[in-house]
């Protein structure tokens, strides 16, 4: 939007851009020209039909012209007609025309200022909200803060889809989501092609439910999830107004008085005041097509236009209430879900299983234990993380857990972890399943030191390189 100083009478009188003229010069021209075009010809009409010669009856060559009686200053005969007519018609036109563009005007700046009003219950809401997730939520371990984090990273998403939706950019511009959303977020994303903001608030609400036991007072969920519905209503109320447009009789009936209108106001006015009557419709000019560009303007609040709502700004006012309130935002690569637990005999299973199994190259066997006992409080698994140094030096349930993990994400199958993404991913998943969150943001920082390098890591490598990355921190 156009900011300006309304002290400052001649900045507002000669900025061209935004301005009502930038648009309707073009037609403003077409009038004056129009206007131009009659008064020429009438001066050729008169030189032909409004004047006699009177000459010298002693025989001199020299005549003076004189003008024919009756005759007017535009012509005779079916001119008189033309004009008398507009001079009738002018008037009773210009009524209906008036009414028809006030009225669409005022609409238009009725809708405009609605807009702004759900925009701003947008803003409001996702304060109230980044307000609520850090008063109302009790617990500033490494599991909530990414928690409230996740509610940050959903509510991005929320600002951008609903810019998407306003804009009606949905099909081409989704893309953008790619960079808040997981994997599978993403596929549903693609999946549904459009209303993403339904689903991403659906998200956001089980997300707030997760905090489910651990707040203030119990009706703090409430206040949330009734957040969550104003959002829901922000919305729809900015896409009423993006998806339903003047009604069309109307826009017809106006457009088509106008320019009749218009395009015929330079007769009677050149009649009128000759060589004055182009700049005096060209005045005219200024003003109809002002109004009706003015509408044209405000009509559609959510658009790229100089003149619409700055839907960026107004999202970065909501995404800055996250920052403000200490929430943060989840990254993408910490959004992605873990993969289904197994059940221990399950697991059991997998560690009993004989070594001449075979396994994907580059990794370790793993012996067959008769006890199948799995390491599961925070201090042992801490103390076999200290201690061991090698794969194989793991109990057969960290063993398995690693596998596994190591497995979900080594997407080609052939034993090897090859990017700084599928790094990131994995060591999140082992941070949580080896009761080490309290570390993950150390761990991101040792995983960055390695980003860009050729990586090419079988099970081995990893584990060897997880465990000094670990030790350091538990130690």
């Amino acid at each position: 939007m156009i900011s300006y100083d309304t002290g400052n009478a001649v900045g507002i009188l000669t900025r061209w851009t935004g301005s009502t003229l930038s648009r309707g010069w073009p037609d403003i021209v077409t009038i004056m020209i129009i206007g131009i075009i009659y008064k020429i010809f009438l001066n050729f009409w008169n030189g032909l039909e409004g004047f006699d010669q009177t000459c010298d009856p002693n025989g001199s060559p020299s005549c003076i012209p004189t003008e024919k009686s009756g005759s007017n200053s535009y012509g005779n005969g079916n001119w008189a007609f033309v004009v008398g007519w507009w001079h009738l018609g002018e008037v009773p036109m210009s009524v209906p025309l008036s009414l028809l563009l006030i009225f669409r005007t005022n609409i238009s700046y009725a809708r405009f200022f609605e807009g702004r009003g759900h925009v701003g219950n947008m803003v409001k809401t996702c304060r109230e909200l980044s307000r609520g997730i850090s008063t109302y939520v009790v617990g500033d371990d490494e599991k909530t803060k990414l928690k409230r984090a996740n509610c940050a990273r959903l509510l991005k998403a929320y600002t951008i889809s609903v810019r998407l939706s306003c804009r009606k950019e949905e099909a081409n511009k989704y893309t953008e989501l790619n960079e808040f959303l997981n994997s599978k977020e993403y596929e549903k994303i693609k999946e549904i092609k459009k209303n993403f903001v339904l689903i991403i608030l659906k998200w956001l609400g089980d997300a707030i439910a997760d905090f489910d036991g651990q707040l203030l007072f119990p009706r703090a969920m409430d206040f949330m999830e009734r957040d969550v519905g104003n959002l829901m209503s922000a919305w729809m109320g900015m896409q009423k107004l993006a998806t339903t447009p003047f009604p069309f009789p109307w826009i017809q009936t106006l457009v088509s008085l106008m320019y009749l209108w218009m395009y015929t106001i330079p007769f009677p006015l050149v009649n009128e005041y000759g060589w004055i009557g182009p700049p005096v419709a060209g005045l005219l000019g200024i003003a109809i097509y002002g109004l009706w560009y003015i509408g044209c303007e405000l009509e559609d609040p959510f658009g790229e236009e100089i003149n619409d709502l700055d839907l960026e700004f107004f999202e970065a006012a909501c995404n800055s209430s996250c920052k403000a309130m200490g929430l943060g935002m989840l990254s993408k690569e910490l959004a992605e879900p873990p993969p289904p637990l197994a059940s221990a005999a399950a697991e059991v299973q997998k560690l009993s299983r004989p070594a001449a199994v075979a396994t994907p190259a580059g990794y370790a066997p793993v012996l067959s234990v008769a006890t199948p006992a799995i390491v599961q409080s925070e201090a042992g698994i801490h103390q076999q993380l200290k201690s061991c140094v090698e794969f194989g030096d793991l109990h057969p349930s960290i063993q398995g857990t690693i596998r596994d993990h190591f497995q979900q994400f080594d997407q080609k199958g052939i034993g090897l972890i090859e990017s700084n993404k599928q790094l990131t991913q994995l060591v999140t998943q082992l941070a949580f399943k080896l009761n080490l969150g309290a570390y993950i943001s150390r761990l991101m920082d040792e995983i960055d030191k390695v980003n860009g390098m050729h990586l090419d890591w079988d099970i081995n490598a990893f584990t060897r390189w997880f465990l000094s990355t670990v030790k350091p921190m538990i130690s």
